[in-house]
């Protein structure tokens, strides 16, 4: 009898860890699901868009002081005789600045809706 009860605990213990095996999960398996649904085939690449170029030689503003005038052109101050994109600044006025290069001069504007700061120092 103690034959049999032996065994019949030694049975009802395996079947127990074959149980808690199955129902564990392994903790370094991925979360995500990988999906077996996938296209095959390559994913098609989209062309070159051309992007615009932003404008170069932009005045952006002008800034004047008792000392100095100083304007701000392409994100960058200026003050006459700095160089920027290849040309020389030669003057800032209170609307516009002049730029001069060995073949051109061009003067830029300053646009309508862009205020004139006037600073203290």
């Amino acid at each position: 009898m103690k034959k049999i009860g032996s065994a019949l605990s030694l049975v009802l213990a395996l079947s127990v860890f074959a149980i808690a095996a199955e129902q564990l999960q392994d903790p370094t398996r991925p979360l995500i699901v990988v999906r077996s649904d996938a296209p095959k085939e390559p994913v098609k690449t989209i062309d070159k868009v051309d992007v615009k170029e932003t404008k170069k030689n932009q005045l952006m503003a002008i800034i004047k002081n008792k000392q100095q005038i100083k304007a701000i052109i392409d994100s960058r101050t200026v003050k006459v005789g700095d160089r920027i994109n290849g040309f020389q600044v030669r003057s800032i006025n209170a609307n516009n600045v002049v730029l001069s290069n060995n073949n051109k001069t061009i003067t830029l504007t300053l646009n309508k809706s862009v205020k004139r700061i006037h600073s203290q120092g």
